[in-house]
């Protein structure tokens, strides 16, 4: 006969020493580099509580403190209290969004009297306990759509929150968690979808001030527009396993955006010759060799002229400074005489045109009949 046992293993025998040993690698990393980031030259005491350094021992302390404490409680606190936190915790990122304070350039900041709260962040283990508990309810599967849209609430809605706090940053966070989704049985082309739509928006932000080649499109746009086309040929590669439509697909969206993109770029320079602006390539036989004997890779590949060509290969004097800074009467008078010899010499004198010292050189130059360039 086969008795059973009413006693719990220990604590000890019920940890994840690997997930223990990641995290606190993850903390001597993490304070390592707080260490070369706070370091000033001849400090030697980086354990002193007036160092960033020191302070962060602090709360790695302190963190082991908590763990030490949330794995002597009874799991069946968070199972009681998994909803209520997260409902206290999402009525303080609601009250956050209307009653900001902004703290070292965050706006998640809730200041109750003496005590300043970032909600943001607590919202994430009750997220994380919510979500837990959602998803432990007998029958729970991400395959019924009923199921996966309650769980997916559960993480949308505090990063809504957290967004219109304009902290979106903090928010993104929140995306980790459909890792945990792909674990469970999400679909992989849902987390390649959002993966793919966070590459979407950091090349598009890094890139939108960037224009392509002088046209109205910016190389954000332009990248991100070539990227849909790859990944959607690639996902029809590898889910449909219709390997000669996904090559189709790929071929005929490139080349009917490239052909756009080629004739786009006809026009423009078209457009700039009618207006006798020619566009100079390192690769024409024209390109200024002294640009490229001084200033070798770094030479601009392409760049725009107009006007005689041959001043390029004259002898220059060039006059620039602070754009939008006013000149002096000093400053005007020898920048006059700097024009003035240098015309006489035969000189061309080369200043970009922008108000300040580079608008009062041209000015001097056409005064005195020299040769300009700009």
């Amino acid at each position: 006969m086969v008795r059973q046992s009413d006693k719990q293993p220990s604590v000890l025998r019920s940890i994840d020493w690997w997930t223990v040993a990641i995290y606190v690698a993850l903390l001597a990393f993490g304070w390592i580099s707080v260490c070369g980031a706070s370091y000033s030259y001849g400090d030697t005491d980086i354990f002193s509580l007036d160092t960033r350094s020191g302070m962060q021992i602090i709360w790695i302390g302190t963190s082991f403190c908590l763990g030490f404490v949330i794995l002597m409680l009874d799991s069946r606190f968070y199972d009681t209290f998994a909803y209520i936190l997260y409902a206290a915790l999402l009525l303080l990122l609601f009250v956050t969004i209307f009653n900001p304070h902004q703290i070292k350039g965050s706006r998640s900041w809730l200041v109750l009297g003496p005590l300043r709260l970032q909600p943001a962040e607590f919202a994430k283990f009750a997220t994380a306990l919510a979500l837990a508990k959602v998803m432990s309810v007998y029958g729970f599967t991400v395959h019924n759509m009923r199921h996966f849209a309650t769980a997916l609430a559960v993480v949308f809605v505090p990063m809504l929150f957290i967004v219109l706090q304009k902290e979106t940053g903090s928010a993104l966070v929140y995306l980790s968690f459909f890792l945990m989704f792909y674990r469970e049985g999400m679909p992989g082309c849902v987390l390649f979808t959002g993966v793919a739509m966070v590459i979407y928006f950091v090349v598009g932000i890094r890139f939108e001030e960037v224009m392509l080649m002088d046209t109205p499109t910016s190389v954000g746009k332009f990248v991100v527009l070539l990227l849909v086309q790859i990944f959607t040929a690639g996902m029809v590669y590898i889910y449909s396993k219709a390997r000669h439509e996904a090559w189709l697909i790929l071929g005929y969206s490139l080349g009917i955006t490239l052909l756009n993109r080629s004739v786009q770029l006809s026009y423009t320079v078209e457009n700039y010759l009618r207006q006798g602006i020619e566009v100079v390539t390192c690769h024409n036989e024209d390109y200024p060799q002294r640009l490229k004997r001084r200033m070798e890779d770094a030479a601009p590949p392409v760049f725009y002229r107009c006007g005689n060509a041959e001043l390029l290969s004259r002898p220059m004097l060039a006059i620039v400074g602070i754009s939008g800074v006013k000149t002096s009467p000093e400053a005007r008078d020898s920048i006059e005489t700097l024009v003035r010899n240098g015309t006489r010499l035969g000189y061309t004198i080369l200043t970009g045109g922008e108000l300040g010292v580079s608008r009062v050189a041209m000015n001097f130059a056409l005064e005195y009949g020299g040769m300009l360039v700009e």
